[in-house]
Parts: C-alpha cells; sequence; structure tokens
C-alpha cells in the first residue's frame, strides 16, 4: 500500500512539474533553449520511423549531391527500392531547413530517450547535416521532444508527396 502511494506521489509531482515527460521515460533532453540554429543551410536530411511490432519501418533521406539533390526512401515494405534515388528541387532542402528553423529543432541536438513502461510503440531518428560540416541529431522510443507531432505532420507534408512519385516511377504502389 505505501509503495503504491509513493509511485503516485511521484507520478504526480512528475507530471506537475516537468508535464512533457511521460512515466518510464528515460535518456537526455537535447540542448534545449540555449542552442543556436546553425545558419549555413541543411546539405543532408535524415529521418527513419521504426513502428510497432509488425509496422513499418521506414527512413526519407535528402542529400545534396554535388550540384543536384536527390531523395531516397527506404521501407521494409519495399525491400528493391533499398538503392533507389531520384533527383529532386533545391526546395526540397529549403522547406527542411524551414522546419529545422520553425520547430526549433537545434534545441533537440542530442535527445535520446526511451519509454520502458510501454511495450509496443514507435520510434524516431533523425539526423541534419549542415553545409558547414556541423549536425544535428535526435532519436527516440516511445518517447518524443516537444513538438514533434507537429513537426512529424509538416515533415511528413514534404516528403510523403516525393515517396509516393518515387514508388510510382518504380511501378510500385
Amino acid at each position: 500500500m505505501k509503495n503504491g502511494f509513493l509511485r503516485t506521489v511521484k507520478f504526480l509531482l512528475g507530471r506537475l512539474f516537468c508535464p512533457h515527460k511521460m512515466p518510464g521515460e528515460k535518456g537526455r533532453n537535447g540542448v534545449g533553449k540555449r542552442a543556436r540554429n546553425n545558419t549555413s543551410g541543411i546539405s543532408a536530411f535524415r529521418f527513419g520511423y521504426d513502428g510497432s511490432i509488425g509496422g513499418n519501418n521506414y527512413t526519407y533521406v535528402v542529400s545534396q549531391k554535388d550540384e543536384s539533390v536527390v531523395f531516397s526512401y527506404n521501407s521494409m515494405e519495399y525491400p528493391d527500392l533499398e538503392h533507389t534515388e531520384m533527383t529532386v528541387d533545391k526546395s526540397v532542402l529549403d522547406r527542411l531547413n524551414e522546419l529545422y528553423v520553425n520547430f526549433r529543432l537545434a534545441e533537440w541536438d542530442g535527445y535520446s530517450k526511451y519509454n520502458t513502461e510501454i511495450c509496443d510503440g514507435d520510434g524516431f531518428s533523425l539526423r541534419i547535416k549542415f553545409n558547414d560540416g556541423a549536425s544535428v541529431a535526435a532519436s527516440g522510443t516511445n518517447a518524443f521532444p516537444r513538438r514533434y507531432g507537429e513537426f512529424f505532420a509538416a515533415m511528413s507534408s514534404i516528403l510523403d508527396p516525393l515517396r509516393d512519385e518515387l514508388l510510382a516511377s518504380n511501378g510500385e504502389k
């Protein structure tokens, strides 16, 4: 009885003082508010999604290669497309850079959390490289930085149409 009461008090105090943290989360929050945006521009953007057991795992990559920008999509659903890429307009990197700035992704640098109390869920990994050689990296398993859902929706609105185009051009979907 006493142990359950203490756990409940600890949970309630945790929710009061750390409302973004869920029970069972462990790991690092990232750089946080003291982070400064990199202004040199994005040269490569990599986002990986790890679905629940039996779910889809995929990776989006957009990167500068010489004078062009290429996009690739790797998915366990389409293993034949593992090394397939297509050239896209440079504006894709510009739009991803806008997401980096608008969602203050510099604050996520070093974010690495997992939640031990969720048995089945999802996760992400994000790595952004900049023209000056610096990078930002974040990852989570059943734990996500602030505004992750909004970022994910905005990023998906940019990259999902490219994925669909890549799949269609390769006879998929």
